[in-house]
C-alpha cells in the first residue's frame, strides 16, 4: 500500500494531487483559520507559507516547521489526518468526496454533489477503507472533476 509523506517544503497543489492519486475518491482542501479571514490555502504556495500565513508570521515572528512531516497510510482513520494535520501545519485539513444525488426511481442523469467525508457514513473509516467504500457506492472520482490549479486556490470547474 502506498504511503505519502507531507513536509512543509510540499506545494499544496502537489499535495492535492499526490494525495488524489493514492486515494482518487477522496479530495483534501486546505483553509485558513476564520481567526485570519479564512479561505482556501493558495495552491502555489507551500504548506510552510501557508502555516507562517496562519499564524501570522509577520507580526509575531518567524517559527519553523523543522523537520516535521506526517506519514499518511492508509490505516489511518480520516478525523486523525484531519486533526494531526491541522495541529502541525495550522491549516485546516477538509476531506471532501462527490457523492451521487439519488434521482427518484433512478430516472435521469445522476448528479454529484460535494459532501464532507466526515459528515457522511464513510466518516468513521479510515482512508483506504473510505475510498474503496465510495467507488462502491458509485461516488465520482475527484480527478475526473479537478482542473490545474491556479494561484486563486480554485481547483473545481
Amino acid at each position: 500500500m502506498a504511503e505519502l509523506k507531507i513536509n512543509g517544503r510540499l506545494i499544496v497543489d502537489n499535495f492535492y494531487k499526490k494525495f488524489e492519486a493514492i486515494y482518487p475518491y477522496l479530495n483534501p482542501a486546505l483553509f485558513y483559520p476564520k481567526e485570519i479571514g479564512g479561505g482556501e490555502v493558495d495552491t502555489s504556495s507551500t504548506l510552510a507559507n501557508a502555516r507562517g500565513r496562519s499564524l501570522r508570521q509577520d507580526i509575531n515572528g518567524y517559527t519553523s516547521t523543522g523537520q516535521a512531516e506526517i506519514n499518511v497510510i492508509g490505516e489511518m482513520k480520516i478525523k486523525d489526518f484531519q486533526t494531526e494535520f491541522e495541529n502541525l501545519f495550522k491549516v485546516k485539513c477538509a476531506i471532501n468526496c462527490r457523492m451521487p444525488n439519488k434521482k427518484f426511481f433512478g430516472l435521469g442523469k445522476t448528479e454529484f454533489k460535494w459532501a464532507a467525508v466526515v459528515n457522511t457514513e464513510f466518516g468513521k473509516l479510515n482512508l483506504h477503507e473510505a475510498n474503496a467504500a465510495l467507488e462502491n457506492h458509485g461516488a465520482q472520482k475527484v480527478t475526473e472533476v479537478r482542473t490545474k490549479g491556479n494561484n486563486l486556490g480554485d481547483k473545481f470547474l
